[in-house]
């Protein structure tokens, strides 16, 4: 099912009434099995230019990822505009809380790539979706999302926390010299990654380190790969926006000769929950509705 009932009785909140706690958004998880357009539709799940430019992605009655059918992916081209499928709403996520995502992956990189291709997934800010640059590590394409980008021209899966340069954190305000990206073969992955903004106090001029650990296991051979990166305490993020979740491309000028596929299934991420003041503000007996 893609939409969840959660009923908060008199009682409970009588006790929350009792004992006022003050407003929070931490995050909660919520599951997206993309069983049909329409359940993936009310779970926020917009597509733009899924069909333009040699794209042809969004909500796909297949089974390629390794669920059941229903899934979000396809083939990503170049279009030259902004193309995504993602859930576009009630994400809005806390950028300073622990997050995380799993799922079922399937990658198969271009077979004759002519120039760069990149493909994000995870967390993206839409107040930055205008196509930027054709590098897919450009400063304007990392600084603005959180999870995973995939490139076209040497099948590189890389890591990224906002526009991170430290291979993993040391505990101390260090770089721990892990590895960033890799190449990764064509297949069947279980995929995990997990956003820690916990760490050192920060000194004066310094701000929360974030760090990403991203772990694939791939279904027929079992080999896991886990790739780290991390912000350093001088990169801030404070004004920094997450308001999305899925697939975004982000080249600037069209090309239809390097495609990448790519299929998610039996997503599980993090978004926040609401306030206790929303909640408070909806009467002794709450019905909340929460998509998924």
């Amino acid at each position: 099912m893609s939409t969840r009932i959660q009923i908060l009785g008199a009682g409970i909140m009588a006790a929350i009434l009792c004992c006022p706690i003050a407003p929070t958004k931490a995050a909660i998880t919520v599951t997206q099995t993309f069983d049909t357009a329409a359940s993936a539709a009310a779970g926020g799940w917009t597509l733009q230019n899924g069909t333009t430019g040699g794209n042809n992605f969004g909500f796909s009655n297949t089974s390629n990822a390794g669920g059941a059918a229903g899934e979000a992916g396809g083939t990503f081209q170049r279009p030259g505009n902004i193309g995504y499928y993602s859930d576009l709403t009630g994400v809005n996520l806390n950028i300073f809380e622990t997050f995380q995502v799993s799922g079922l992956l399937k990658l198969t990189k271009a077979t004759s790539p002519a120039t760069d291709n990149t493909l994000v997934f995870g967390y993206w800010d839409t107040t930055k979706n205008v196509v930027s640059s054709v590098d897919p590590n450009s400063p304007t394409v990392l600084d603005n999302f959180v999870g995973l980008n995939y490139r076209a021209f040497d099948g590189n899966l890389r890591a990224n926390v906002f526009g991170g340069d430290y291979g993993g954190y040391n505990g101390s305000g260090g770089d721990a010299g892990l590895a960033k990206e890799t190449a990764i073969a064509d297949g069947n992955y279980t995929f995990s990654f997990t956003v820690n903004n916990a760490g050192f106090t920060p000194g004066v001029g310094q701000f929360q380190y974030a760090q990403i650990t991203l772990t694939l296991s791939n279904t027929a051979t079992a080999a896991v790969t886990t790739l780290y990166n991390a912000l350093n305490p001088l990169q801030n993020r404070t004004n920094r926006v997450l308001d999305a979740f899925g697939f975004v491309q982000v080249n600037a000028t069209s090309d239809t000769g390097n495609p990448l596929t790519m299929f998610v299934d039996d997503l599980i991420y993090s978004v926040p929950e609401p306030t206790v003041v929303a909640l408070l503000s909806l009467g002794p007996l709450l019905v909340w509705w929460r998509r998924r």
